[in-house]
């Protein structure tokens, strides 16, 4: 489930649901380590991040991708203290596990 609205004309809204199919990973150039850096999601509503999926339409037959899967990239905020002059930046994708019966 979304946790954030990253594009609400896209329908990638907090509280859409779908399927955690794929995860794309990368490496960082400083230390070199393997992170994901990208997370494709089969959303329950088809609408659902048509605008997304035609952003990487080229990169996703090349890569065998399935044409339903949404691309979703990690959101960075920035997180201000009061008492200090220290900003923290957290970097993570806006999802959570969810499951309804």
């Amino acid at each position: 489930m979304m946790t954030v609205n990253s594009d609400t004309e896209d329908g990638l809204v907090n509280g859409a649901c779908g399927k955690l199919v794929m995860i794309d990973y990368g490496k960082l150039q400083k230390t070199n380590e393997t992170v994901p850096c990208r997370i494709w999601i089969k959303f329950n509503e088809e609408k659902t991040g048509r605008k997304a999926r035609v952003n990487f339409h080229n990169v996703m037959p090349n890569r065998n991708i399935d044409s339903s899967l949404t691309p979703i990239e990690p959101v960075i905020r920035q997180i201000n203290t009061k008492s200090t002059n220290f900003k923290v930046e957290r970097k993570q994708f806006p999802i959570v596990p969810c499951e309804a019966m």
